[in-house]
């Protein structure tokens, strides 16, 4: 009963600082670094935590590459996409795909071409359905049973990202998977 009770208080605790960092769209401390190693980084820690019956693969490309943004952020929204990209594969195994990798398009507020850092996680598990995928970014939307989830994790990611004046972009197909983009 005491190990519920500590379960309980740590997930309430979390939810409490997602809704808080949700809430605050204040610009936080941002550093020049390697996302890649970053990217790598959170591979190992994945690895030591993720059965074995899910492969994660890693695609980095752009291992020199240096962006301006706050290290603990970013790496809360690698782990956010990749324990979704867990929860569609923990019940049949599957594959997950971590890459990183340069691409140059036109930005979203002008039409000037420049070169993006693009972090994508994918996995080929159950995809998401159209009328839910339009929807995975609404804070306190969610798919999970009770207690299994808050709905606030894509929510929070996607403030981070919009906070860093990047995009994230999300494309699935039901029974083959899904992709989400972060540049």
């Amino acid at each position: 009963e005491l190990h519920q009770i500590l379960k309980a208080g740590g997930k309430a605790s979390e939810l409490v600082n997602q809704i808080l960092a949700f809430s605050r769209k204040e610009t936080t401390k941002r550093i020049l670094l390697q996302p890649g190693v970053l990217l790598k980084e959170t591979i190992k820690l994945l690895r030591g935590t993720i059965p074995t019956t899910i492969t994660i693969r890693e695609q980095i490309t752009a291992t020199d590459r240096m962006i301006l943004a706050n290290p603990t952020q970013l790496h809360q929204v690698i782990m956010n996409l990749c324990t979704n990209a867990f929860h569609a594969l923990e019940d049949q195994g599957g594959e997950m795909t971590l890459s990183l990798e340069p691409v140059k398009q036109k930005g979203w507020t002008h039409d000037a071409e420049r070169e993006w850092i693009k972090i994508s996680v994918a996995d080929n598990g159950c995809g998401i359905e159209a009328s839910v995928l339009e929807r995975v970014f609404e804070p306190y939307f969610t798919t999970k049973p009770s207690g299994k989830g808050t709905g606030m994790g894509l929510a929070v990611v996607h403030g981070i990202v919009e906070n860093h004046d990047g995009r994230i972009e999300v494309e699935s197909k039901p029974g083959q998977g899904t992709t989400f983009h972060v540049y």
